[in-house]
C-alpha cells in the first residue's frame, strides 16, 4: 500500500494509462466534453446577442453537431441546469427582427428625459382643458367611453421557450425571441362606458374583399355571445371601422 488510501496497483495502472480519473471518465461518457460545453454556452450567447435566442430543439441540434451524437430528450434541461450560473430558460415574447435591430437604449433614455421634462407642465394644463370641455358641452357619464384594441397574430406563437445567457438578459439584448415579421392580424376592440355599460366587442378580420366568410363565425352562438364582425384589408381598424 502507498500511504493509507491509494493501492500500489492503482498507481501503476494510472501511470500506464490503463485507468483514468473518475472526473475524466464521467466526461468521456458525456456527449460533450467540458470544453465543448463551454463553447456551446458561448455560441448560445452569440445567438442571443443577435436577437435569436435558440429553442431547446435548436440547442439540441447544436450539441449533436458538436458531439456527433443525438442527445436525449432531457439533455438540454440538464445542460441548462449544469450551467445555471450562465444559462436560463424561459418563455419569451416574440419580437420582429426589424424591431430588434432598431432597439437603441440611448434613444429610449433620450425619449423619456424629454417626456418627463414636459409631463409636469402638460398634466395640469390638459386636466384643466378636459374639465372645461366636459362642462362646456355638458358631457354626461353615459356619453363617455373608453375604447381599447388588441391585435392577434394568426399562426404566430405569442411565447416560446428559449435558452439564453443570464448576462444578456441583464444587459438588455434578450428582450424577446426574434421572428421574421410575417404576419396576419385579427383585431379585437372592446368599449366600456363610464356608467359601467358597454358596447358589444368587435372582431376585425383581414380580407381584401371586405367579406366575412362563414367559416370564421360558424361556431359563434349569437344567443350566448353578441358581437360585431367586420373586415379590412389589413385586419386593423380604419376610418370606417373605428366608428362601428
Amino acid at each position: 500500500m502507498i500511504g493509507e488510501t491509494v493501492h500500489r496497483i492503482t498507481v501503476v495502472r494510472r501511470k500506464r494509462g490503463l485507468v483514468v480519473p473518475r472526473a475524466q471518465y464521467i466526461e468521456n461518457q458525456c456527449i460533450l466534453t467540458n470544453i465543448q460545453q463551454l463553447l456551446l454556452v458561448d455560441h448560445v450567447n452569440d445567438w442571443v446577442h443577435k436577437g435569436l435566442a435558440p429553442t431547446p430543439a435548436i440547442v439540441c441540434n447544436f450539441a449533436a453537431d458538436i458531439g456527433g451524437k443525438v442527445p436525449g430528450k432531457n439533455w438540454v434541461s440538464r445542460f441548462v441546469f449544469k450551467h445555471r450560473d450562465r444559462l436560463a430558460s424561459e418563455f419569451l415574447q416574440t419580437i420582429d427582427h426589424s424591431r430588434i435591430k432598431a432597439d437603441n437604449p440611448y434613444k429610449y433614455k433620450l425619449y423619456f428625459e424629454k417626456v418627463f421634462s414636459l409631463l409636469a407642465y402638460c398634466v395640469c394644463s390638459n386636466n384643466r382643458q378636459v374639465a372645461k370641455k366636459i362642462h362646456e358641452y355638458k358631457i354626461l357619464p353615459q356619453n363617455t367611453y373608453n375604447m381599447d384594441e388588441k391585435g392577434f397574430l394568426i399562426g404566430v406563437l405569442q411565447k416560446t421557450r428559449r435558452i439564453f445567457t443570464k448576462s444578456a438578459n441583464l444587459n438588455g439584448p434578450n428582450r424577446g425571441a426574434g421572428q421574421d415579421g410575417s404576419r396576419e392580424w385579427i383585431t379585437y376592440i372592446t368599449t366600456i362606458c363610464q356608467d359601467r355599460s358597454y358596447i358589444p366587442p368587435t372582431l376585425i378580420y383581414p380580407a381584401v374583399s371586405s367579406n366575412i366568410q362563414d367559416s370564421w363565425v360558424h361556431k359563434v352562438v349569437l344567443e350566448d355571445f353578441y358581437a360585431y364582425f367586420a373586415s379590412s384589408a389589413s385586419g386593423w381598424t380604419n376610418n370606417d371601422l373605428g366608428y362601428l
